[in-house]
């Protein structure tokens, strides 16, 4: 995936690197002037747990700024059970 981003998004979008990428992605809490409610699953394959959880004290600080994180759900699937269940199935628990 790093090779990806390095030889063909960076470039297409203007970094040097997908670190100058993340770098700039990375949003300020303090900003948020809408409820903003963000669920992530320690499993997701794509975006680490460790990195969102290292902005737990951004979200408490911020009233309207939730951070969920569960221990499964994947990435971008909360689903109710079996492989091919989440397009029909979701759960909302």
């Amino acid at each position: 995936l790093r090779q990806l981003e390095r030889e063909l998004l960076c470039p297409l979008h203007g970094y040097t690197t997908p670190e100058a990428y993340y770098a700039s992605c990375q949003p300020d809490l303090r900003d948020i002037r809408v409820p903003l409610l963000c669920v992530h699953a320690r499993d997701d394959p794509v975006i680490s747990a460790s990195g969102v959880l290292s902005a737990t004290e951004d979200f408490r600080a911020n009233p309207l700024a939730i951070l969920v994180v569960t221990e499964t759900g994947g990435h971008l699937g909360y689903s109710g059970g079996g492989p091919f269940s989440w397009p029909c199935t979701p759960a909302w628990t």
